[in-house]
Protein backbone atom coordinates (compact mmCIF):
# COMPACT_ATOMS: atom_id res chain seq x y z
CA UNK A 1 0.00 0.00 0.00
CA UNK A 2 3.08 2.20 0.17
CA UNK A 3 5.86 2.43 -2.35
CA UNK A 4 6.48 3.29 -5.96
CA UNK A 5 3.61 1.16 -7.26
CA UNK A 6 1.03 2.39 -4.73
CA UNK A 7 -0.40 5.18 -6.86
CA UNK A 8 -1.45 5.92 -10.41
CA UNK A 9 0.42 8.90 -11.84
CA UNK A 10 -1.83 11.14 -13.92
CA UNK A 11 0.21 14.12 -15.05
CA UNK A 12 1.39 15.81 -11.88
CA UNK A 13 -1.31 14.13 -9.77
CA UNK A 14 -0.62 10.92 -7.85
CA UNK A 15 -3.85 9.03 -7.13
CA UNK A 16 -3.42 6.31 -4.47
CA UNK A 17 -4.70 2.92 -5.58
CA UNK A 18 -6.62 2.63 -2.30
CA UNK A 19 -8.64 5.72 -3.29
CA UNK A 20 -9.33 4.22 -6.73
CA UNK A 21 -10.44 1.00 -5.04
CA UNK A 22 -12.74 2.81 -2.63
CA UNK A 23 -14.28 4.76 -5.51
CA UNK A 24 -14.79 1.55 -7.52
CA UNK A 25 -16.46 -0.33 -4.64
CA UNK A 26 -18.66 2.72 -3.94
CA UNK A 27 -19.68 2.82 -7.59
CA UNK A 28 -20.54 -0.90 -7.60
CA UNK A 29 -22.61 -0.48 -4.45
CA UNK A 30 -24.40 2.55 -5.91
CA UNK A 31 -25.13 0.82 -9.21
CA UNK A 32 -26.34 -2.30 -7.41
CA UNK A 33 -28.66 -0.43 -5.05
CA UNK A 34 -30.01 2.04 -7.63
CA UNK A 35 -32.65 -0.29 -9.17
CA UNK A 36 -33.88 -1.25 -5.71
CA UNK A 37 -34.34 2.35 -4.61
CA UNK A 38 -35.73 3.70 -7.88
CA UNK A 39 -37.76 0.80 -9.27
CA UNK A 40 -40.32 2.18 -11.71
CA UNK A 41 -41.67 -1.22 -12.80
CA UNK A 42 -44.23 -1.19 -9.98
CA UNK A 43 -46.03 1.64 -11.80
CA UNK A 44 -46.44 -0.50 -14.93
CA UNK A 45 -49.47 -2.50 -13.80
CA UNK A 46 -50.77 -2.74 -17.36
CA UNK A 47 -48.09 -5.18 -18.54
CA UNK A 48 -49.09 -8.79 -18.96
CA UNK A 49 -47.19 -11.77 -17.60
CA UNK A 50 -45.66 -12.53 -21.02
CA UNK A 51 -44.17 -9.06 -21.48
CA UNK A 52 -40.50 -8.68 -20.70
CA UNK A 53 -39.18 -5.19 -20.19
CA UNK A 54 -35.63 -4.42 -19.17
CA UNK A 55 -36.05 -1.35 -17.01
CA UNK A 56 -32.49 -1.13 -15.73
CA UNK A 57 -30.61 -2.20 -18.87
CA UNK A 58 -28.17 0.72 -18.90
CA UNK A 59 -27.54 0.28 -15.18
CA UNK A 60 -26.74 -3.40 -15.71
CA UNK A 61 -24.30 -2.52 -18.47
CA UNK A 62 -22.58 0.06 -16.24
CA UNK A 63 -22.32 -2.48 -13.41
CA UNK A 64 -20.90 -5.06 -15.82
CA UNK A 65 -18.31 -2.55 -17.03
CA UNK A 66 -17.23 -1.45 -13.56
CA UNK A 67 -16.89 -5.00 -12.21
CA UNK A 68 -14.98 -6.08 -15.33
CA UNK A 69 -12.64 -3.10 -14.96
CA UNK A 70 -12.08 -3.91 -11.30
CA UNK A 71 -11.36 -7.58 -12.00
CA UNK A 72 -9.00 -6.83 -14.89
CA UNK A 73 -7.08 -4.19 -12.95
CA UNK A 74 -6.91 -6.50 -9.92
CA UNK A 75 -5.32 -9.22 -12.04
CA UNK A 76 -2.66 -6.75 -13.18
CA UNK A 77 -2.02 -5.60 -9.61
CA UNK A 78 -1.77 -9.14 -8.23
CA UNK A 79 0.69 -10.01 -11.00
CA UNK A 80 2.68 -6.93 -9.98
CA UNK A 81 2.67 -7.97 -6.31
CA UNK A 82 3.70 -11.55 -7.06
CA UNK A 83 5.88 -11.11 -10.15
CA UNK A 84 7.68 -7.82 -9.50
CA UNK A 85 7.55 -7.18 -5.78
CA UNK A 86 7.74 -10.88 -4.79
CA UNK A 87 5.51 -10.10 -1.84
CA UNK A 88 2.13 -10.99 -0.42
CA UNK A 89 -0.68 -8.79 0.79
CA UNK A 90 -3.74 -10.47 2.28
CA UNK A 91 -5.90 -7.35 1.88
CA UNK A 92 -4.86 -7.04 -1.78
CA UNK A 93 -5.59 -10.70 -2.50
CA UNK A 94 -8.99 -10.53 -0.77
CA UNK A 95 -9.92 -7.40 -2.72
CA UNK A 96 -8.80 -9.00 -6.00
CA UNK A 97 -10.79 -12.14 -5.21
CA UNK A 98 -13.89 -10.07 -4.47
CA UNK A 99 -13.44 -8.09 -7.69
CA UNK A 100 -13.05 -11.23 -9.82
CA UNK A 101 -16.06 -12.80 -8.09
CA UNK A 102 -18.23 -9.76 -8.77
CA UNK A 103 -17.18 -9.73 -12.42
CA UNK A 104 -17.88 -13.46 -12.72
CA UNK A 105 -21.33 -12.98 -11.23
CA UNK A 106 -21.94 -10.08 -13.59
CA UNK A 107 -20.93 -12.00 -16.70
CA UNK A 108 -22.37 -15.40 -15.83
CA UNK A 109 -25.12 -14.54 -13.36
CA UNK A 110 -27.55 -12.94 -15.78
CA UNK A 111 -26.37 -9.32 -15.65
CA UNK A 112 -26.56 -8.93 -19.43
CA UNK A 113 -30.18 -8.16 -20.35
CA UNK A 114 -31.95 -11.22 -21.74
CA UNK A 115 -29.30 -13.70 -20.61
CA UNK A 116 -31.59 -15.34 -18.06
CA UNK A 117 -34.51 -15.78 -20.48
CA UNK A 118 -35.25 -19.16 -21.98
CA UNK A 119 -36.02 -19.84 -25.64
CA UNK A 120 -39.79 -20.09 -25.11
CA UNK A 121 -39.91 -16.54 -23.74
CA UNK A 122 -37.89 -15.25 -26.71
CA UNK A 123 -40.37 -16.83 -29.17
CA UNK A 124 -43.32 -14.99 -27.63
CA UNK A 125 -41.65 -11.57 -27.57
CA UNK A 126 -42.42 -8.52 -29.62
CA UNK A 127 -39.79 -7.67 -32.25
CA UNK A 128 -39.10 -4.27 -30.67
CA UNK A 129 -38.35 -5.84 -27.29
CA UNK A 130 -36.03 -8.37 -28.92
CA UNK A 131 -34.26 -5.56 -30.74
CA UNK A 132 -33.87 -3.61 -27.48
CA UNK A 133 -32.46 -6.63 -25.66
CA UNK A 134 -30.10 -7.40 -28.53
CA UNK A 135 -28.84 -3.79 -28.53
CA UNK A 136 -28.32 -3.85 -24.74
CA UNK A 137 -26.39 -7.12 -24.97
CA UNK A 138 -24.19 -5.71 -27.74
CA UNK A 139 -23.53 -2.58 -25.67
CA UNK A 140 -22.74 -4.75 -22.64
CA UNK A 141 -20.14 -6.71 -24.58
CA UNK A 142 -18.58 -3.49 -25.87
CA UNK A 143 -18.43 -1.95 -22.40
CA UNK A 144 -16.92 -5.14 -20.98
CA UNK A 145 -14.20 -5.25 -23.63
CA UNK A 146 -13.52 -1.54 -23.19
CA UNK A 147 -13.15 -2.07 -19.44
CA UNK A 148 -10.38 -4.59 -20.02
CA UNK A 149 -8.66 -2.08 -22.32
CA UNK A 150 -8.95 0.70 -19.74
CA UNK A 151 -7.54 -1.57 -17.03
CA UNK A 152 -4.59 -2.32 -19.32
CA UNK A 153 -3.93 1.39 -19.86
CA UNK A 154 -4.14 2.03 -16.10
CA UNK A 155 -1.72 -0.81 -15.37
CA UNK A 156 0.69 0.49 -18.00
CA UNK A 157 0.40 3.89 -16.36
CA UNK A 158 1.65 2.36 -13.13
CA UNK A 159 4.35 0.19 -14.70
CA UNK A 160 5.79 2.86 -16.98
CA UNK A 161 5.86 5.78 -14.55
CA UNK A 162 7.76 4.12 -11.72
CA UNK A 163 11.29 5.37 -11.19
CA UNK A 164 13.29 2.16 -10.61
CA UNK A 165 16.20 4.05 -9.06
CA UNK A 166 14.08 5.03 -6.04
CA UNK A 167 12.21 1.73 -5.88
CA UNK A 168 12.56 -0.14 -2.62
CA UNK A 169 12.29 -3.80 -3.35
CA UNK A 170 11.84 -6.19 -0.42
CA UNK A 171 15.13 -7.77 0.57
CA UNK A 172 15.62 -11.50 0.71
CA UNK A 173 15.98 -11.26 4.47
CA UNK A 174 12.60 -9.57 4.95
CA UNK A 175 9.36 -11.48 5.28
CA UNK A 176 8.17 -10.36 1.83
CA UNK A 177 4.85 -9.22 3.24
CA UNK A 178 3.27 -5.87 2.48
CA UNK A 179 1.56 -4.49 5.53
CA UNK A 180 -1.44 -2.21 5.43
CA UNK A 181 -0.17 0.42 7.82
CA UNK A 182 -1.63 3.83 8.52
CA UNK A 183 1.68 5.55 9.14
Amino acid sequence: LHGPYASLHIGTLDVPLSVLGMMAYTMVFSLAIFPVLFNESEDNSSSSAGDVVVVDGQNRIALLGVTTLMASFSVYLVSLIIGVLHASCLFCFLSAGLSVSMAGLSWFGGMLPGSSLNEEVFEGMDGNVLSDISELRKNGMSVGASSVGLATVMALGIFLTVDDSTSTMPSAASSGTLLASTS
